[in-house]
């Protein structure tokens, strides 16, 4: 990804409802439940998810075509 995040730590997620912080993980399953997580696939797409039964988008307080903003973490 041109921004880097494919590489961060944790990604700080916020819309204009919600924010979160989440850890880069490799599978749901590294993932305790409720904890947030950032995939990225093959393709580089990231996705922000949740441990089950937890719900990112819901979390968020978003819906498809909602604007999130994705940073570095820095804390």
């Amino acid at each position: 990804m041109s921004a880097g995040l494919d590489r961060a730590d944790r990604v700080r997620t916020a819309t204009l409802t919600g924010s979160a912080v989440a850890k880069a993980v490799a599978t749901y399953a590294d993932l305790a439940a409720d904890e947030w997580g950032i995939l990225v696939d093959d393709r580089g797409w990231m996705a922000v998810v949740r441990g089950n039964p937890g719900n990112a988008a819901a979390g968020l307080g978003v819906a498809a075509g909602d604007i999130v903003w994705l940073s570095r973490d820095q804390d």
